[in-house]
């Protein structure tokens, strides 16, 4: 069955988080002081990692070229994070 899930992410500089097979990224916002991932899935489907960078505003961002940017989010502590998914072959 086709839904749209979401996914709460750690602040780190990679976040691997297990999503259904081919889940589709459509939204990444903040929700209660997290960063929370919006995503349209097939819950039928096996889970296999997806991963995620998360760079922070004025950090070192020299690897982010590979991935594919999905959104800036702006935490209520004044934080900003530019997250990008990472192409690992995977089905997006």
């Amino acid at each position: 069955m086709r839904s749209i899930f979401k996914y709460h992410l750690p602040i780190a500089d990679r976040v691997s988080v297990p999503m259904p097979r081919g889940a589709q990224v459509i939204s990444i916002q903040e929700q209660h002081g997290q960063l929370t991932v919006w995503a349209l899935v097939n819950s039928e489907q096996a889970r296999e990692p997806v991963s995620f960078r998360i760079c922070g505003t004025g950090l070192p961002a020299e690897d982010v070229g590979a991935g594919y940017f999905i959104d800036t989010v702006q935490m209520p502590n004044g934080l900003v994070w530019h997250v990008f998914l990472e192409h690992d072959g995977g089905g997006f």
